[in-house]
């Protein structure tokens, strides 16, 4: 019956909605430590946000030339805050510690992550 309808929406950020996106932040940085450039761009909503006037297809071919440069990368995470945005959308917030055999940085980000049938995706990735 419809009044037995089980919502599975998101609208508050519970321990286990925490859980889930601390897992797909994981599984982000994962693939980019890892240089499998797949897993880190299958991390990424269709309806991802591409910086600049790029297309989806030239920031894919950028980010695979960026991460597999280096002959190795290290990325920490350190998680700030969790914040809903709407229903479903979540804005994350840490500070991200990156180094390879070639550079490194320390930068706050936040990666804006939408539930959708496939698992938690970006939609926004932003330094800040």
């Amino acid at each position: 019956p419809e009044e037995y309808y089980y919502s599975s929406d998101v609208t508050d950020i519970t321990d286990s909605v925490k859980d889930e996106l601390i897992e797909t932040v994981a599984l982000w940085a994962a693939g980019w430590s890892d240089q499998n450039v797949p897993q880190y761009i299958a991390n990424y909503s269709e309806d991802f946000a591409v910086p600049g006037r790029q297309s989806r297809q030239s920031w894919s071919a950028l980010r695979k030339t960026r991460i597999m440069r280096p002959s190795e990368i290290n990325l920490q995470i350190t998680y700030q805050r969790f914040e809903l945005v709407d229903t479903n959308v979540v804005d994350v917030f840490f500070q991200q510690a990156y180094r390879s055999n070639d550079y490194r940085d320390r930068v706050d980000k936040v990666l804006r992550l939408r539930k959708e049938d496939t698992g938690w995706k970006i939609l926004i990735e932003r330094s800040r």
